[in-house]
């Protein structure tokens, strides 16, 4: 028999499970063609290809105003009575409303705009980057949608042609052709055509023949989504500042090595993806529920568990990835581990910050950020000229482990995660000791096997609870998964 409890936790496991399936299939494509494109794209194509993707994601997050934070906050409470179904319309037409001033202003400043994504005079860039943003706006909302509507399959086939699109549809024209220009055009087509399919199939989510506009629904919207649009942007851009720094001290060729490794890392976010689809939902809903509060509170310690075991054997595998990766980008070896403190931060900052969402003091996340990525940005100009991509690699750590230190602190105000602070201290000495260790020992194979191991094994021991606990759940669910658990 399956006690209560245990159909809770299950509960929660399949719940994970259904929105996680689309992060194991991007997993694959992911890494399967970041090993193929470092093999036909030099690293100076490659740099190109992520600044014009990075500026477009940057774009992304100021485009909608936070009115997409709004609409995920809003959707099961409408504002003034208004239809669920006049939500979407009203958060892509003032997107609209930004995307026309900015398309506008690109091309006053068209020179300067092309300038800083390929150093060339090809102003059809500049075209491609608006198609790919005009089409990753509608996308974000669609996606959204199926999300919140609890519709994991759709959500998860939509999630892996958008992974395909923005990843890896370029892949196969660099077997005839590997040119950034010819890349970044297959990209923001394919983005586009996965928008206008999507758009069509999930036309019965919106109704434009009732529609009309509301100012009070669209001031409830941005009073929620405009106080995070500074937090939004200054998490953006700490994430890629620097590339940025990068692409103007050392050229797009180093641009191209740093962003193979930030891609490898960049995996561990995306299996992160499918618990933070189900984890904000699951907040919102039941941080006052007796049978939820539990699960909430344990969370910190299985995410942080996973967090640390999963650098930690990532790193010990790492000359196995850098054998199959081509050997133009063998550099990031040097610094490759510390590109996972970042992610790995961001992920448990998640289960002990939950106190600023719950609470709406959504005015720390933007005092959190605007430190951190002053931070970021001040060791980044002290270590570049030093030492490289490396120190870009130990800003970005330093100032992740900041913003996980603060967000917990100050979440903890509004809403005490028990463990929060112990397995926060936990997972900046477990992580810094694979880094750094890592880097130091790198002309010692073994003896750096041996250290890691032995980290790890440290942490087996110190979560001994948790990961039985974890098994045997996953033990039931297994068992149970063919009977229908009901939420």
């Amino acid at each position: 028999m399956t006690s209560k409890e245990d159909v809770h936790e299950i509960n929660i496991v399949a719940n994970v499970f259904k929105f996680s399936i689309n992060t194991w299939v991007s997993f694959i494509i992911n890494f399967f063609a970041m090993i193929i494109i470092t093999r036909l794209f030099s690293p100076n194509d490659l740099g190109k290809i992520n600044i014009f993707i990075i500026i477009g994601t940057t774009l992304l997050l100021f485009v909608p105003l936070g009115v997409d934070s709004a609409y995920l906050r809003l959707y099961y409470e409408p504002p003034n009575g208004r239809s669920v179904k006049y939500l979407m319309i009203d958060g892509l037409r003032m997107s609209g409303y930004v995307l026309i001033v900015l398309i506008c202003i690109g091309f006053v400043f068209k020179s300067n705009v092309i300038d800083f994504i390929v150093d060339k005079e090809e102003y059809d860039i500049l075209v491609a980057l608006f198609l790919y943003l005009i089409s990753s706006v509608f996308l974000r909302f669609l996606n959204l949608t199926y999300r919140l509507e609890g519709m994991a399959k759709l959500y998860t086939i939509q999630a892996i042609f958008i992974t395909f699109a923005s990843k890896a549809s370029y892949l196969p024209i660099g077997f005839v052709c590997p040119n950034y220009r010819v890349a970044i055009w297959i990209i923001s087509i394919s983005n586009l055509i996965v928008a206008v399919f999507f758009f069509k199939y999930q036309f019965s989510f919106v109704n434009f023949k009732k529609y009309n506009v509301d100012k009070n629904s669209d001031f409830e919207m941005l009073k929620i989504g405009l106080p995070l649009l500074p937090y939004l942007l200054l998490t953006g851009l700490d994430l890629s500042i620097s590339r940025f720094i990068i692409r103007f001290n050392m050229g797009f060729n180093a641009v191209g090595i740093y962003t193979a490794g930030v891609q490898f890392s960049a995996l561990f976010t995306m299996i992160s993806s499918g618990f933070n689809n189900f984890w904000a939902p699951f907040i919102y809903s039941g941080y006052n529920n007796k049978f939820k509060i539990p699960k909430i509170q344990n969370m910190t310690n299985y995410i942080t568990m996973i967090s640390i075991l999963f650098v930690g054997i990532v790193t010990l595998f790492q000359d196995l990835i850098f054998l199959i990766v081509g050997n133009k980008y063998e550099n990031v070896k040097l610094f490759f581990s510390f590109l996972f403190i970042a992610p790995a931060c961001i992920l448990i900052s998640e289960t002990t910050s939950i106190g600023i969402s719950i609470s709406k003091k959504t005015y720390w996340f933007t005092f959190i950020s605007l430190i951190s990525f002053s931070i970021n940005i001040l060791i980044s100009f002290m270590l570049i000229n030093m030492i490289g991509l490396l120190g870009m690699a130990i800003a970005s750590s330093v100032a992740s482990m900041i913003t996980l230190c603060l967000k917990t602190l100050i979440g903890s105000k509004y809403y005490k995660i028990y463990d929060a602070k112990r397995n926060v201290i936990l997972a900046i000495i477990f992580l810094l000791s694979i880094c750094l260790l890592n880097y130091l020992l790198r002309n010692f194979i073994l003896l750096r096997y041996a250290t890691v191991s032995g980290i790890l094994l440290i942490a087996f021991i110190i979560y001994n609870q948790q990961i039985e606990y974890l098994l045997n759940i996953l033990s039931i669910f297994r068992k149970n998964k063919k009977r229908k658990i009901v939420k």
